[in-house]
């Protein structure tokens, strides 16, 4: 071609056996704007009356036994099924619309149908017998199926069903794609991704028919396009103030509700350990003392070494002058009550409540503040 113009035609040559098509006079030319072009003229129309015409009149002669296009063993159901769809004396053209007309009215679309219990059950038997449900590939095979039966050879085809008519160029929400589909390109999509099926008729070849019937049992074909996407005013990111309010409120009334909890237990430990104090037996107030003395004498930095027994212990703390009390004669008295089950009264329990004053009041002095905070905490939740 060495000059297109709007009159000229352009040649395109199909492939009878792969149902393929090809443009023969191809040009550069052609994409530019003045020449106007479509896809529809390679789309073939099954319901044309003259195609149909044709299609009656060209019925298959030859057997298909022994082929790829005979049915396989083990779909007898199928045969049954689809001798009461068809007809004594029908042509293939319309063996095969009954055949889709029975798919598309009776089944309904959907891309997540039920599923037979077993694992193992044959699911185009349970699509076709039980539950009459499913989506594109489901329609296509039991088309083949029920064709083969008949003796008309049918095959599966995969591809997308795209819409080339829609005007893409609205698409706003998306400029580079906007510019790019008004610029002729074709969107397709995973979402697109759609099963047919073609059957052979003599002397004219392989025929494309959509199987697969919508929800409300209309042919996707004719309903294959999609909305066109109005602009729409862009959706902030983020919390609204409304919604952060009320998780503000939420989240403080958790804390509060933990912070009541945890008081509660808080309280109730304090009051265990104080009755526990209050209303033992002087033997036992005495080994509290003696506890409460160690820590204050921690905090003086007066611990006892890993080597001294506690009587050497008591002894060292005598030298530091803490108390005119012999704190090594009270250890002595602890001894006895720790591992002699010895007890004490209450004039002995009140001499170690003394020695107690006397190193609290030297730790105040002397000791860290915080150290001596906390042992303070620890003496008032005891006693």
């Amino acid at each position: 071609v060495t000059n297109i113009t709007t009159e000229d035609y352009i040649t395109v040559n199909r492939d009878l056996d792969k149902n393929t098509f090809n443009i023969e006079n191809y040009d550069y030319r052609i994409l530019e704007e003045t020449i106007a072009y479509g896809y529809d003229a390679l789309s073939i129309d099954t319901n044309d009356p003259q195609l149909v015409d044709l299609l009656r009149s060209s019925d298959n002669e030859r057997d298909y036994s022994g082929t790829i296009y005979e049915l396989p063993e083990g779909y007898d159901y199928v045969t049954t099924i689809t001798d009461d769809i068809v007809a004594d004396g029908m042509s293939d053209y319309d063996k095969t619309k009954a055949i889709l007309a029975y798919l598309k009215d009776g089944f309904v679309y959907n891309i997540t149908p039920p599923l037979p219990m077993s694992d193992n059950a044959d699911r185009i038997q349970f699509f076709l017998e039980g539950s009459k449900e499913g989506f594109c590939q489901h329609f296509s095979t039991a088309a083949i199926l029920m064709l083969r039966s008949q003796g008309i050879p049918g095959r599966y085809v995969s591809g997308y069903l795209v819409d080339y008519d829609i005007d893409y160029a609205n698409i706003q929400f998306q400029p580079e794609l906007a510019d790019a589909l008004a610029a002729g390109n074709v969107l397709v999509k995973d979402s697109d991704a759609h099963t047919w099926i073609e059957v052979y008729f003599e002397d004219v070849g392989w025929i494309p028919f959509e199987a697969t019937g919508q929800a409300d049992g209309s042919s996707l074909v004719q309903n294959n396009k999609p909305e066109i996407i109005e602009p729409v005013e862009a959706i902030p990111l983020g919390l609204s103030d409304q919604t952060k309010q009320v998780i503000l409120i939420v989240f403080i009334s958790f804390l509060g509700i933990v912070g009541v909890i945890g008081l509660y237990q808080s309280v109730r430990y304090i009051i265990r350990k104080k009755r526990y104090y209050r209303q033992g037996e002087p033997t036992r107030q005495v080994m509290i003392i003696v506890d409460i003395i160690n820590d204050y004498l921690k905090a003086l930095r007066f611990e006892r070494k890993k080597y001294e027994t506690y009587r050497e212990y008591a002894l060292r703390i005598d030298g530091y002058k803490i108390s005119d009390m012999s704190y090594s004669d009270m250890i002595l008295q602890y001894e006895g009550v720790v591992y002699g089950g010895f007890t004490v009264d209450e004039a002995c329990r009140d001499d170690y409540a003394d020695f107690l004053v006397d190193v609290r009041k030297s730790a105040k002095v002397h000791a860290g503040l915080l150290s001596v905070i906390k042992t303070n905490i620890k003496e008032w939740m005891t006693f």
